[in-house]
């Protein structure tokens, strides 16, 4: 439905034509526009058409679900490596969609294995990508290129090189870009980030980060494949390893521990902490940078790690800092700590009243999805945007390698790199496996 880009111009500008009486009625492929019936809703022609790649529990349960009830888009393709995933999916939009036609029938939703036939669609506006971490980069990259918009699961990249290719592709292409850091759109963490930037807390000091630890080396052995998986498309840019179940398990609902291993994601830090850092990223200001120092513990634990900032503020990995998973913010004057739909301050009077007129507010939003979508239309930034998503990932990894190398190390967020250190420096990026690029 743009009008900014190549071939969503020419969409956009002959479905207006036919809304005023030029041409005849249209479909894209075998897509019957359905939400008439509904009254009052986007007319077919501004729709905003969605394409999803990666079918798993979240995407099916919260994604798939939360696009199809908003009423200005429609989902005309799904993808995913196993086949029922992909039948589950389209049988769930194509039921949802039938509901607004008085035979309850709708057929219009494809199906596909491999992405890059969403990614090709000149019809699809936008895609949802909710793969596993090691696919982020590439996937987002292909749909940039590819003149569409994107949401993208946390973490963003699995690497810092991807993160700074990923930004600096958005902005050649002007791509509305939200990152899946949904706690920005969550009151509790807001009302938190504001209250630190408003100094409210005086001179933040410290921030501490409750998530789980680095990834471990994945040393499963091999399981016989099913057959209903497309292994080598799950594995991608990854090295090629055999099957195993617990990387891609073929029950829906059991949790997927690829996050665990180094080849695929960043562990407890870059899971949780995809959402957390970047919490404490945004009440610092930091959306756009990050810290200047990594140092670890000195025993070699996966526990204590703290990241310096330039104005002195150290932010710590510490899994045990408080109950639940969430962050403790300390001032000169008082503490403030943030979980999912909670925000307590010590003393309560720091919490007490709300943000006022001279105070820092930030970016309000109520709705993460709702957001980039009206983002979309507007072609403004939305609330979780690209840098911020790719600066957070960049504290991930960063964590991460401080773990790994167990010593202190310099960072220079402007240059993207460690400062006098080759060894660091070659872990900012990993080799895709053939025929992936970024």
């Amino acid at each position: 439905m743009k009008t900014n880009r190549g071939q969503r111009h020419t969409r956009r500008e002959f479905m207006r034509s036919v809304a005023m009486g030029v041409g005849a009625t249209v479909g894209f492929g075998n897509l019957v526009w359905v939400r008439e019936a509904q009254g009052g809703k986007a007319a077919a022609n501004e729709r905003i058409t969605l394409g999803l790649i990666g079918m798993g529990t979240r995407v099916q349960n919260q994604l798939l679900r939360g696009f199809l009830e908003h009423p200005d888009t429609q989902v005309v393709s799904v993808s995913d490596v196993w086949d029922h995933r992909v039948a589950d999916s389209v049988r769930q939009a194509e039921e949802f969609y039938g509901q607004a036609k008085r035979s309850g029938d709708f057929h219009g939703v494809a199906g596909v294995k491999d992405f890059r036939e969403i990614v090709s669609r000149a019809d699809i506006d936008a895609v949802v990508i909710g793969t596993p971490d090691h696919w982020h980069a590439v996937q987002a990259l292909m749909a940039i290129r590819a003149g569409k918009d994107v949401y993208c699961e946390k973490p963003l990249t699995r690497t810092v090189e991807e993160a700074r290719v990923l930004v600096a592709a958005v902005r050649e292409h002007k791509t509305i870009f939200q990152t899946g850091s949904q706690q920005r759109s969550d009151e509790s963490f807001r009302f938190a980030a504001e209250l630190v930037r408003s100094g409210r807390i005086g001179t933040l000091q410290d921030v501490s980060v409750q998530v789980g630890g680095p990834p471990d080396r994945c040393l499963l052995p091999g399981q016989a494949m099913p057959a209903s998986l497309d292994w080598e498309m799950w594995l991608g840019p990854a090295a090629w390893r055999p099957y195993h179940e617990e990387l891609c398990p073929q029950k829906d609902g059991t949790f997927p521990n690829w996050r665990g291993y180094e080849e695929f994601g960043g562990g407890g830090v870059a899971d949780m902490g995809a959402h957390h850092f970047d919490i404490a990223q945004w009440a610092m200001d930091m959306d756009r940078s990050g810290p200047i120092e990594v140092v670890p513990p000195e025993d070699g634990s996966h526990s204590g790690l703290y990241l310096r900032y330039a104005s002195g503020v150290c932010v710590h990995h510490l899994p045990d800092c408080i109950p639940g998973t969430g962050l403790r913010f300390d001032g000169t004057e008082g503490s403030i700590t943030a979980v999912r739909w909670k925000c307590e301050t010590d003393p309560v009077e720091i919490g007490g009243r709300p943000i006022g007129p001279e105070e820092v507010t930030l970016y309000k939003s109520d709705d993460h999805m709702g957001n980039w979508l009206e983002c979309i239309r507007s072609r403004k930034d939305p609330v979780a945007p690209v840098e911020a998503g790719a600066h957070t990932a960049v504290v991930c990894h960063l964590v991460n390698i401080g773990y790994k190398l167990g010593r202190a190390l310099k960072w220079d967020p402007s240059e993207w790199a460690f400062v006098g250190d080759a060894e660091a420096n070659g872990l900012l990026k990993r080799t895709l496996r053939s025929p992936w690029t970024l």
